[in-house]
């Protein structure tokens, strides 16, 4: 198989790893379908930005919103089999061996690989808006509109929020504003974001 490491700000390598011919008793052989890169986390590592979690360094693997196809399954596994699509945290790369309890879905016959891909993004916004209590009137800043901001936007706006959104790319901005946002524009326009927050 081949995986996706970042040695260093700029530096992105592809390594090879063997993989057995037939899967683990407890596992299963895995091709990927969709790997969604998350804009913040693995920017910030391409660009060299200070880690979210501590002691998280160079080199490291990328990616962890993976949809897969089952080719081969081992004789106990039994969270999915061959031809499932399943959802797991693996990182970036072409084939793999999955941990039958690394299974985190089955995808549904009808569902778009694409979008869960991106679920565990999607959580996050909603257990933020969650557990900073959005009702309405609240007011909400999101910086930064990869899946988990567009998503934090929609369901600040869908719990009543005014909600303002900032990122420094034109196509997150109007996507930003289609999902409620009253207000998205880059981090430059210091003082239309102080009239929108009511900042003195």
């Amino acid at each position: 198989g081949t995986i996706a490491w970042l040695e260093g700000p700029h530096r992105l390598s592809w390594r090879q790893e063997t993989l057995p011919a037939e899967p683990p008793a407890d596992g299963h052989l895995c091709e990927t379908v969709v790997s969604a890169i998350s804009p913040g986390t693995e920017l910030g590592a391409w660009q060299g930005l200070p880690p979210l979690r501590p002691g998280t360094g160079y080199p490291r693997l990328q990616g962890y919103c993976n949809v897969a196809r089952v080719v081969a399954s081992g004789a106990d596994a039994k969270a999915a089999q061959p031809g499932d699509l399943v959802l797991s945290f693996t990182s970036h790369r072409d084939r793999f061996v999955l941990a039958d309890g690394d299974v985190l879905l089955v995808l549904p016959a009808r569902a778009d690989p694409g979008r869960i891909a991106v679920s565990y993004l999607f959580h996050l916004g909603y257990n933020a808006v969650l557990g900073a209590d959005v009702r309405p009137g609240s007011r909400v800043l999101v910086l930064g509109l990869g899946a988990l901001g567009l998503t934090s936007v929609a369901l600040a706006h869908v719990a009543g929020a005014h909600v303002t959104a900032i990122s420094d790319h034109d196509v997150p901005q109007a996507k930003a504003r289609k999902l409620g946002a009253e207000w998205a524009g880059p981090r430059a326009e210091q003082a239309e974001r102080k009239a929108v927050l009511g900042a003195a």
